[in-house]
């Protein structure tokens, strides 16, 4: 087995990763997703495609509709051309991913007007905006980590990936002080609580379709 320690730096690059079809290598994993089929079809309507390695829907609107999904964050590799060489550990670290279009959309237009800037100016002069956030972090590592079966917690101990997932936050950040991607505050802070998050709701009136 072969490990990779490099997390991807961009949504495209997370995009890329997490929606891999007839691409090589194959990403599969050993958890077991507790979504129903029903899920899996909204999620599939609302992205336009269907996601890989989903563990379940962690927040929904009124209606019952996904708005956002939990993520495995361990992807192990495997070349189908080449499946004599070894399976390859690579970290996924974004465990909530936003899911609704609407809020998506809201959150995309906000990022567009340089809103991720604003806020971060915000973040280094507000020492209780800080302080929370890096509690966010450390809440999302956590998170994270109980999410990993035991066998796989195992394999990254062993694996010396420990470290990748102990010192990157929110999506993957180092600098715990960047916001990086307004959608990753935004899916943490509908499964349970996000200082970012909750300014945007707040400041911006962020709400799914109904």
């Amino acid at each position: 087995m072969t490990v990779s320690h490099s997390f991807p730096n961009s949504e495209s690059d997370f995009g890329a990763l997490f929606f891999t079809f007839s691409a090589f290598p194959t990403f599969y994993t050993s958890f077991t997703s507790m979504l129903t089929p029903a899920d899996q079809s909204l999620i599939a309507a609302q992205m336009g495609r269907v996601p890989r390695e989903v563990v379940d829907v962690t927040a929904r609107c009124p209606v019952g509709h996904p708005c956002v999904m939990t993520c495995y964050p361990l992807r192990r590799t495997r070349d189908r051309l080449h499946s004599e060489k070894p399976e390859t550990l690579v970290p996924f670290p974004t465990l909530y991913w936003l899911t609704c279009p609407q809020l998506c959309r809201q959150v995309s237009h906000l990022e567009r007007d340089g809103v991720i800037a604003a806020i971060e100016a915000e973040v280094a002069r507000d020492e209780t905006l800080r302080a929370g956030l890096l509690r966010n972090h450390d809440d999302y590592i956590a998170r994270r980590w109980a999410v990993l079966s035991l066998e796989d917690r195992a394999l990254v101990e062993q694996s010396g990936l420990t470290s990748d997932f102990q010192s990157r936050g929110i999506g993957g950040m180092l600098d715990r002080a960047a916001v990086k991607c307004l959608h990753l505050h935004l899916a943490h802070h509908l499964a349970g609580g996000n200082v970012i998050g909750a300014l945007l709701v707040e400041r911006f009136g962020l709400k799914p379709c109904v």
